[in-house]
């Protein structure tokens, strides 16, 4: 499935102060570099950016180097037309380790961010120490006509309301009700993106797979599942279930966006599995 096409709001990239910046790849990327030990790389989802990890960064970054790049076309990273993939951004990562010097880290890839974090660890498996999957999994294969209509009908909209208006939809979907009245307000208006990279990635996304392949990711890997994310969490447990070592945690009545709505509680899962 395309799991987060409206995740486009997390913080407007102008109002940002300058984060570093590194060519590689042939790509300007921008990046953010917080706090000292153990290297945990975050990978964010379709339409956002570094600041997607807002609320973990800071949680993080008390115990560990915290590297949060803007994936190519998305928040201050260069923004070529394309074409993109998901091989592509998962050799920018390997490009980026290189230039900041940095052998192994952990991984923790949200959606979009996931299938790249997952490609990253089937191409560079020794690069790895951990993997974390939230609301993500290793394939994204259309097999099902609801996955075949969620794709069509996330083009459509996208190209005939714009990316604002499909945005301010998916916010309401991902943190809707009176409660979260206040977060959509934070929220509103943020991230502005390219309709080019923005489609581009979308049909990367789309039908890209490495569920024959995860067998030989050795490493630990955690699952965090949103109860109530765009695919059940057992599907991600019927995945979880093809690595040598994987586990998945279920986060009762959360949603997509998860380590937005719930930040405590998917921070304290990544601790204390990187602890582990």
């Amino acid at each position: 499935m395309i799991p987060d096409t409206g995740l486009v709001y997390i913080q407007d990239e102008s109002e940002r102060l300058p984060v570093p910046k590194a060519t590689v790849n042939g790509i300007t990327l921008h990046y953010e570099d917080e706090g000292r030990g153990d290297p945990v790389l975050l990978v964010h989802g379709l339409g956002t950016g570094s600041a997607d990890w807002a609320c973990q960064v800071p949680a993080l970054a008390s115990r560990y180097r915290v590297i949060a790049p803007c994936l190519r076309g998305f928040g201050q990273s260069e923004r070529p037309e394309g074409p993109y993939s998901i091989g592509l951004f998962a050799e920018d990562l390997d490009a980026l380790l290189d230039h900041l010097g940095i052998d192994r880290c952990h991984v923790c890839g949200i959606s979009m961010g996931g299938a790249v974090s997952l490609q990253f660890a089937v191409d560079r498996p020794e690069r790895l120490r951990s993997l974390v999957l939230i609301n993500s999994q290793p394939s994204f294969e259309i097999d099902t006509l609801r996955k075949r209509m969620l794709v069509l009908s996330r083009t459509v909209l996208t190209r005939t309301l714009g990316l604002n208006r499909e945005a301010a939809i998916q916010l309401r979907r991902n943190f809707p009700g009176r409660a979260n009245r206040e977060l959509r307000e934070k929220l509103r208006g943020r991230f502005r993106n390219d309709i080019g990279p923005y489609m581009q990635s979308l049909k990367a996304i789309a039908g890209w797979t490495v569920a024959d392949q995860v067998g030989g990711i050795a490493v630990p890997v955690l699952f965090i599942a949103a109860e109530l994310d765009y695919t059940r969490p057992e599907e991600k447990a019927g995945y979880a279930a093809m690595f040598p070592d994987a586990r998945l945690v279920t986060i009762a009545g959360a949603r997509h966006a998860v380590h937005l709505e719930r930040p405590g509680e998917v921070n304290d899962l990544l601790l204390e599995f990187l602890a582990s």
